[in-house]
């Protein structure tokens, strides 16, 4: 059975890594229920099918490229039952690990001297990290695991044939369309990789020349090309004068430059916008209807006073912007993952993962830096290309124990009593690691369920008709309790309008009659607003600096962790 096993595995790796990942993941399916890691998948999956934020499919998806989301768009209204917007991502994993397994099996220690540790290395490696990628969907994770299988593809498949750079090619676009700032964040991160890689050809073939820059470069201009040709797509949805605007919010919200300023600067810079700190409030809460108050002039006169505020580079700031990443469940497992193949690896993979791992830190330095402090969601990825790595360098010379290992058995013979061979105990003691996963995965299924059954109780609570409207401030809608591959039936009446300004955003209010998000919410019954509570102060400051109308609240029907829809009348 062994040899029919390796000997299927080395004649035709493309149809073993398939039906591998078709196996593992139908039986993760079997046990666990898929759900949304980040709210902005839930909303854009509203926004692709016509559910909630819009009553019909519309292509305005944020960060995905207008191409990918006319397609979406354009089943949903052929096919309004099926789920395209998950189904899209998932396939997208699928081919990226099916890809990536396959550039594994292909690899020469699999083709001269297959042995089952190294499908054993493979499975426990897609286990800790990837499954957990389609049991809970994130795009930006998707968009950069194509890419970092379309550049490993090109790069360590020897395969030159036009199916191979068909495939390639497919791969990338497809991540780019999805994200194309994840694209190029995985071109940078395997930049090591690729260079050793390269120095490694160049030395033991002397055809550095003939098989990476006449064959391969020009992948890499179609690539670029496809990334910068598509960065001003937004454009076309939401216009100019909203991007410039909401270029300007990222850099109070995701910086909050103002809270860092003296209380001088902080003075200063509201009176030259004429705004009042609970304004400032209202920005961060996401709370921006007013068009006249939260324009980009304005926000540049802020910005003009906070700009010479000088930045403090202290080891607590760099603490602060690691320790979320670091802490990241998935991260833990990325790097637990490379420190087991390390153990197999030379001398020169430990080098080029040091390597990797420093670009990783630079590169959050330089995010957090120019952009905004990156979520962990963002470097998992990067994590993960950095396990990877030592898979694509093992060989012959590289199977056996360390030569630290092994110097420590020969210096101190009390080890020789040690009869179980080390990889069978690597291979126990990693099996207990899933086991552990397993249940960790089982309970947060499980408590994804009961948020799903609670989000459907609260809403027969505040009663979701065709005529209620209902306006959401920031997270204050639980999204995250909307499952993926579940039918949206009991969303039908719900309509729901964002506090933010975007072209989406002011054709659902003309098609529900609204005119002002903030006098409606008190002068008409059938709007409710629904937000996290410290917003219901804000909101009745704001209407008393801004409108002079004293609020007080109606009623409220709390969902949970502070969240409430509010109903607002007039003093």
């Amino acid at each position: 059975m062994k040899l029919i096993l390796e000997l299927f595995l080395s004649k035709h790796p493309t149809w073993s890594s398939f039906i591998l990942h078709s196996l593992v993941i139908s039986l993760t399916f079997f046990w666990f229920t898929p759900i949304f890691q980040s709210v902005d998948d839930t909303i854009m999956l509203f926004k692709a099918s016509g559910v909630a934020f819009s009553q019909e499919p519309t292509t305005d998806l944020l960060f995905i490229n207008i191409i990918l989301t006319t397609v979406i768009t354009t089943l949903y209204k052929f096919f309004p039952e099926m789920n395209f917007y998950a189904w899209l991502f998932f396939i997208g994993m699928f081919l990226a690990y099916w890809q990536i397994a396959t550039t594994i099996f292909k690899q020469q220690i699999f083709r001269q001297q297959i042995s089952s540790i190294f499908l054993v290395f493979y499975l426990i490696f897609f286990i800790l990290v990837g499954l957990k990628h389609f049991v809970s969907l994130q795009f930006t994770i998707v968009a950069a695991l194509l890419a970092f299988a379309g550049f490993i593809k090109l790069f360590f498949d020897n395969s030159k044939t036009f199916g191979h750079y068909f495939i390639v090619c497919l791969l990338v676009v497809f991540a780019t369309l999805i994200r194309f700032e994840s694209t190029i964040l995985i071109i940078l991160n395997l930049l090591p990789i690729v260079i050793f890689h390269i120095s490694k050809t160049f030395k033991s073939q002397k055809l550095w020349l003939n098989k990476v820059i006449l064959q391969d470069i020009f992948v890499f201009i179609f690539i670029l090309g496809v990334c910068w040709g598509i960065t001003n797509y937004h454009l076309q949805i939401w216009g100019r004068e909203n991007v410039e605007n909401f270029e300007a919010l990222k850099q109070f919200i995701d910086y909050h430059k103002l809270e860092k300023a003296t209380p001088l600067v902080q003075k200063t810079a509201l009176e030259a916008a004429n705004w009042t700190p609970n304004d400032y409030n209202m920005l961060t809460s996401w709370f921006y209807a007013d068009k006249d108050l939260y324009n980009t002039q304005k926000l540049h006169k802020i910005l003009k006073h906070l700009s010479d505020e000088k930045t403090n580079f202290e080891i607590k700031k760099l603490y602060n912007l690691f320790y979320p990443i670091f802490k990241s469940h998935e991260v833990k497992m990325c790097l637990l993952v490379a420190v087991v193949l390390l153990l197999f690896c030379s001398k020169s993979v430990y080098i080029l993962t040091i390597i990797n791992f420093c670009a990783i830190l630079f590169y959050s330095f330089l995010m957090d830096f120019f952009l905004k402090p990156p979520p962990p969601r963002v470097f998992e990825p990067m994590f993960f290309c950095l396990a990877f790595c030592p898979l694509l360098f093992i060989d012959k010379k590289t199977t056996s124990l360390p030569f630290y290992i092994t110097f420590f058995i020969k210096k101190y013979p009390a080890q020789k009593y040690l009869t179980i061979p080390f990889n069978y105990l690597l291979i126990l003691g990693i099996s207990m690691l899933l086991i552990a996963r397993g249940i960790i995965f089982y309970q947060y299924s499980s408590s994804f369920k009961a948020d799903n059954q609670l989000l459907k109780q609260w809403l027969q609570r505040i009663e979701v008709k065709s005529d209620n409207i209902f306006v959401v401030c920031g997270g204050g809608f639980p999204y995250e309790a909307v499952l993926p591959f579940e039918k949206k039936d009991y969303l039908e009446n719900l309509n729901l309008v964002s506090t933010q300004h975007n072209m989406t955003n002011v054709k659902q209010m003309k098609k529900l009659g609204l005119t002002n998000l903030y006098t409606d919410l008190v002068t008409k019954d059938n709007v409710f607003l629904i937000c996290r509570k410290p917003v219901i102060d804000f909101y009745i400051l704001f209407m008393q600096e801004h409108y002079q109308m004293k609020v007080s609240i109606k009623n409220t029907i709390d969902y949970k962790e502070g969240r409430t829809m509010v109903k607002f009348t007039k003093k």
